[in-house]
């Protein structure tokens, strides 16, 4: 009787223990709220657009940035499926973060044979993709990576029990029906196919090839500069006395400052929203051709600094705490943020080699897609931390499995008839 009770009694424990988890993560999310919104308005330029939206939305029940612009009727933006980038209050992050781990969890089910893996299923993987990739364009190649781990990976492995070829393909062509209307957008209005109003990822590279050349605040620094001064010799003479008080070299600063004015100018100086649009593909050419230069004279050395530097902002350099108070904490302390998530990073590569030593190798496999994903897609350009946060959910699922490996709660191993046909 008491063996029964103690099993009738789980559930119950069970659902005391997630409701308490569910209320920290509320709890969590609303001091960010109280602790960002002095912010809201002045460290975070990249939201306005977003901000704009929901006003114009809000008063005019039109879903664009300009309603006064005939080029933007709300016939045009009809014509595109829900987009969660447009939803997102302020920015998309998280939205994307929650659409892709969904996207992750039915794909990790079909792969390891834990759902029927029937062809409306991998239709439905094929469409969350699709809309996070429209939340988060980054993630365009996503689908295609996925498919080849899942046709030509998982073979190599000897992963016997895997979907079939065709069920990636569907998955692929639902991807592709779901992209189809903001493409086809793009087309008729830019001229050409492209994943964002930019044009392309000119704007990534250039700013890629810069990153890391100076510290964080000088560069932004300097920024701000070319930013704030247009007068070029008045611009010029405050380079030159900021390399002078660091004790550097003044030429390359003045050519990131020039470079910076020069292609943003490009597309900042038209006022009519249309042709801005335009404007902004023709900047992100001019941007790439740059980037391709700059990258030509030091090829080596941007190398190694978007492994070292360029790696380390993508995985380990967040830091939850307000810009406008970022440059006044104590250095020790934003180590410590890094070297926190340095750790979970290094746990999630120790989380994917238990899986595969346990003989959960197709589990392995897919959950470490994303990581390489990521990694592959922006080591080239410039690198964020906010970039790699809708994988971040991926990162610490692999690390607590290193964790729970770690202190002896092994996980079980695959039945030994899988083991056989993995061989």
């Amino acid at each position: 009787m008491a063996a029964r009770r103690a099993v009738q009694s789980t559930p119950v424990t069970a659902s005391r223990a997630l409701a308490f988890i569910c209320l920290i993560a509320a709890l969590h999310g609303l001091f960010f709220i109280w602790y960002q919104r002095p912010d809201w308005n002045t460290q975070w330029p990249d939201q306005e657009g977003y901000r704009r939206l929901g006003e114009v939305l809000a008063t005019t029940g039109q879903f664009t940035r300009f309603p006064d612009a005939p080029a933007f009727a709300a016939m045009a933006t009809a014509l595109f499926p829900p987009i969660p980038y447009f939803a997102a209050l302020v920015m998309t992050e998280v939205w994307t973060t929650v659409l892709f781990t969904a996207s992750m969890y039915l794909a990790v089910g079909l792969v390891i044979g834990a759902r029927q893996r029937s062809a409306s299923s991998f239709l439905l993987l094929g469409f969350l993709l699709g809309v996070t990739t429209l939340s988060r364009p980054a993630f365009v190649l996503f689908p295609f990576a996925l498919a080849a781990v899942g046709v030509i990976v998982l073979p190599l492995l000897r992963v016997a029990e895997r979907p079939r070829a065709t069920r990636w393909a569907l998955m692929l062509a639902a991807f592709a029906i779901t992209m189809l209307p903001w493409f086809t957008y793009n087309y008729v209005t830019l001229g050409r196919f492209t994943l964002s109003p930019a044009g392309g990822i000119g704007r990534g590279l250039w700013e890629g090839s810069w990153q890391a050349t100076w510290s964080g605040r000088l560069q932004n620094e300097l920024t701000h500069l070319a930013d704030d001064i247009s007068d070029r010799a008045t611009l010029d003479a405050r380079v030159r006395a900021v390399a002078e008080r660091e004790r550097q070299a003044p030429e390359p600063m003045l050519e990131y400052v020039h470079q910076w004015q020069d292609i943003r100018r490009i597309w900042a100086m038209p006022t009519d929203p249309s042709e801005r649009a335009i404007a902004r593909v023709k900047a992100d050419q001019e941007y790439q051709r740059v980037a391709m230069q700059n990258l030509r004279r030091q090829p080596i050395a941007q190398l190694l600094r978007r492994l070292a530097r360029g790696m380390l902002v993508l995985w380990a350099a967040e830091i939850p705490f307000r810009y406008s108070d970022i440059n006044a904490l104590p250095p020790l302390l934003i180590y410590l943020c890094w070297g926190a998530q340095a750790v979970l990073v290094c746990g999630a590569v120790a989380g994917v080699m238990v899986l595969a030593r346990r003989g959960r190798v197709a589990a392995a496999s897919v959950l470490a897609t994303p990581i390489v994903y990521v990694t592959a897609v922006h080591l080239p350009l410039l690198t964020e931390a906010r970039q790699s946060l809708p994988v971040q959910p991926i990162v610490l699922l692999l690390a607590t499995i290193a964790a729970t490996n770690a202190i002896g709660h092994s996980l079980p191993r695959e039945p030994q008839v899988h083991e056989r046909e993995h061989l």
